[in-house]
């Protein structure tokens, strides 16, 4: 395949890191990357819904000019850039799960499988668009919900663990974090429909 560099250019100049960019731009010109779907950007690029809504809506507002944008209405410039601000903050994210669970799946720590690994960043990418458990990150820390959505991951994955070890991977080791963490993961079973057995999880151990 050839990269397409003027697309590939295009595609960093619009805030799609490089990674990305080069694989959406692997023999397609510009015209053709702005037609993809959200679920065509997550096969080509390997990553999850969130993130390939992400890429979509940010190549999506490329197409509007700049003199279309002045041209909005006040209110609309708010609603854009509050958009806007909530796709970065979610990339931002994301970008830190991910670095702390490439930490926890290393062998001296968790030694977590790849499975595991994917299964919890699935699991944390869709807490965090979801309005109720979103909610949560105005009361707990970010690492609370990645720490559940983990759990989660190890639950579904049928990785023998449970809070107490997590909590004391993650720096979550006090009782009091270790029942947020609770909270956090009785929330995402219930919101995002997750099939895990009806265990009721021993977070005092």
């Amino acid at each position: 395949m050839t990269v397409k560099t003027a697309t590939k250019v295009k595609l960093m100049n619009i805030g799609i890191e490089q990674e990305y960019a080069i694989k959406l731009s692997e023999d397609r010109k510009w015209n053709d990357v702005k037609e993809m779907s959200t679920d065509q950007i997550s096969k080509v690029c390997g990553v999850g819904s969130v993130t390939s809504q992400i890429i979509h809506k940010k190549i999506s507002d490329c197409q509007k000019s700049t003199e279309d944008f002045l041209n909005l209405p006040e209110e609309e410039k708010k609603k854009w850039r509050a958009r806007a601000k909530r796709a970065r903050e979610k990339e931002d994210h994301l970008k830190l799960a991910k670095e702390d669970l490439d930490w926890l799946a290393a062998e001296e720590q968790m030694n977590l499988s790849d499975e595991v690994i994917a299964k919890a960043m699935e699991i944390y990418s869709d807490s965090i668009v979801n309005g109720k458990i979103r909610k949560l990150l105005t009361i707990y820390v970010p690492l609370v919900l990645l720490a559940a959505s983990l759990y989660a991951a190890c639950r579904i994955c049928e990785k023998p663990v449970n809070l107490g070890e997590i909590g004391r991977f993650t720096g979550l080791d006090e009782l009091h974090a270790r029942k947020k963490i609770l909270n956090s993961y009785k929330s995402m079973i219930k919101e995002l429909n997750l099939s895990i057995p009806p265990k009721e999880p021993d977070f005092l151990k």
